[in-house]
């Protein structure tokens, strides 16, 4: 039997398709040992793999980067009341668009559940181009086990994830009086910024 000989077209869809079940297996995080197919590079539909540990001071969005990385983590310790703080960037992968998703990897300390470190996984990815709008997707110990029958999707389009925090329906918008009601403000004192470090946090994102 005659078989047709692949095209150029459907030779490079076919390696795409391997390409990302490759990284599929990681769900974005560890692509140390996926093959990027000589047709895909330069093409605007991969990851890029960056190296925060061997090019310290030479990978790109390093201020906005790290600000999601400590946002991963604020998520994470609301959902397990523990207080992990950022160490340093190891490494982290990204789409090549305007609107993009990041895959980071990392080391956190909490100073009294675990002093010397352990290694996190988060995931980010905006929704909106140069606005505070995105979604952490994970926020995770590396070596927890998390089994899900969702499809890898390399950008994430839908909503936050009921899990632990939003269950059932969401309240009602406030009321015009309620806006309007000047009570509602604090003033955020020194001790507050101290102590709510996040706060700062997301004041230093909305600004990046």
């Amino acid at each position: 039997m005659e078989t047709a000989e692949e095209t150029a077209e459907e030779k490079y869809f076919r390696l795409q398709r391997a390409y990302w079940l490759q990284v599929a297996e990681t769900e974005g995080f560890d692509l140390e040992h996926v093959v990027v197919p000589p047709s895909m590079i330069g093409r605007i539909n991969g990851l890029i793999a960056y190296d925060c540990e061997r090019y310290v001071d030479h990978y790109p969005h390093r201020m906005l980067v790290k600000h999601y990385a400590n946002v991963g983590l604020h998520r994470y310790n609301m959902l397990k009341r523990t207080n992990f703080h950022l160490g340093s960037l190891k490494k982290f992968n990204m789409l090549q668009n305007f609107v993009s998703s990041y895959y980071m990897t990392l080391l956190a300390h909490d100073p009294r559940s675990c002093p010397s470190g352990k290694d996190f996984q988060v995931r980010v990815d905006e929704r909106t181009y140069g606005s505070l709008d995105l979604t952490v997707s994970v926020a995770r110990p590396k070596d927890e086990l998390v089994t899900t029958k969702m499809p890898f999707i390399p950008h994430f389009h839908g909503g936050a994830s009921a899990a632990g925090i939003f269950i059932g329906d969401l309240p009602d918008w406030p009321s015009d009086d309620d806006l309007k009601d000047q009570n509602r403000f604090y003033l955020v004192k020194e001790a507050d910024l101290q102590y709510n470090n996040w706060i700062l946090m997301y004041l230093e994102l909305v600004i990046c």
